[in-house]
């Protein structure tokens, strides 16, 4: 009975006692109750107890969580941030603040890397949280439309009906040039008809709106990149792989075009870089930033 009595050990909690036994606590030694040495700070002579003016709500989770040797679950009635804060003062580790994270489906956000100079930072914050200003908000929208526009003209231009407008065209008859050449059966007619298809391609109300938006892609890649706080995560990240991919086809066809309207015709440059018409499509991934700035957009839409 006398080993019993002196094992006992009354808390004070904001006026509420709570009793238990120094063995208990003592399970785990390095929290606040656990720890002789610094629980001893708030020892009161007078009504033999140890006060904390601290939550009574969370005290009996807390509490129970000695007596059960690791369960901790929050109390309905008491907010999340409030408990947590409680746990930190008692300090019960980050085992168990993890366990609590774990039963709140939380997740830790990662701190945020910042341009260092402000010129940048500016630039950075305006293209990534349209939330920031209002011509981030402007840029954001602008962004979004012109993705829209490329991919409807991207699908369009594919249509029967606009084939002899097509860069494919213009590909074929680069090639019947090339074996009417080698054959000595293309007229000047011939000829004259297909520099005039080529021609029309570049003329063509798809070729000028597709300038246009690679023009703003370029634009805002380079400001991505000037801007970013850092170029290892920067070249990490799959979206911003999609935008170098969308614009470089661009102006490798641009170059191919000329250099074969200049020159001869070579129709193993095409059939090499195939690949990068194709990737001409990787475009309609960038639709992936209309879906994450979804709820700006209806923000920006109520407001």
């Amino acid at each position: 009975m006398y080993i019993s009595l002196q094992n006992r050990i009354i808390i004070n909690i904001s006026g509420v006692r709570f009793e238990t036994f120094k063995s208990t606590l003592e399970v785990y030694p390095n929290t606040l109750l656990g720890n002789a040495k610094r629980r001893k700070y708030y020892y009161d002579n007078v009504h033999d107890e140890y006060f904390f003016d601290r939550h009574r709500g969370c005290f009996e989770a807390i509490l129970y969580y000695y007596q059960s040797k690791g369960r901790l679950r929050r109390p309905n009635s008491v907010p999340l941030d409030t408990f947590l804060e409680e746990i930190t003062f008692f300090d019960l580790g980050q085992d168990a603040l993890a366990k609590v994270h774990k039963d709140e489906n939380l997740t830790e956000v990662e701190k945020t890397q910042l341009p260092r100079n402000r010129y940048r930072r500016y630039v950075w914050a305006t293209m990534e949280y349209p939330e920031f200003s209002f011509l981030a908000k402007v840029f954001n929208i602008l962004s979004l439309i012109i993705i829209l526009i490329s991919t409807i003209t991207l699908a369009a231009e594919s249509l029967p009906q606009y084939s002899h407008l097509s860069e494919d065209a213009c590909q074929k008859e680069y090639k019947q040039h090339k074996i009417g050449m080698n054959n000595d059966s293309m007229n000047s007619n011939d000829v004259q008809s297909s520099e005039r298809i080529c021609l029309s391609y570049f003329s063509s109300l798809f070729h000028r709106i597709q300038v246009i938006c690679i023009g703003f892609f370029t634009i805002e890649l380079i400001l991505r990149l000037l801007s970013t706080p850092s170029l290892s995560k920067y070249f990490k990240s799959f979206m911003n792989w999609i935008d170098i991919i969308s614009v470089i086809p661009f102006y490798f066809h641009i170059i191919i075009n000329l250099v074969n309207q200049l020159g001869d015709h070579n129709i193993s440059i095409y059939n090499s870089l195939a690949l990068l018409r194709i990737l001409r499509c990787a475009r309609i991934f960038k639709f992936y930033r209309i879906f994450k700035n979804i709820k700006t957009i209806r923000v920006l839409a109520v407001a």
